[in-house]
């Protein structure tokens, strides 16, 4: 299971910032973060 958090933090004078939070829940194995990586990356 992935969850995704996205954040907007705002640093004053005007300047927002988008930031993203990725959670992986599962399973350890090889290769679950290249999986994951590619997964959003096509999606």
């Amino acid at each position: 299971m992935v969850i995704i958090d996205r954040l907007l933090i705002s640093c004053g004078n005007g300047v927002n910032m988008k930031k993203t939070i990725i959670t992986v829940v599962g399973k350890d194995s090889v290769g679950i973060i290249a999986k994951t990586c590619t997964y959003l990356a096509n999606n």
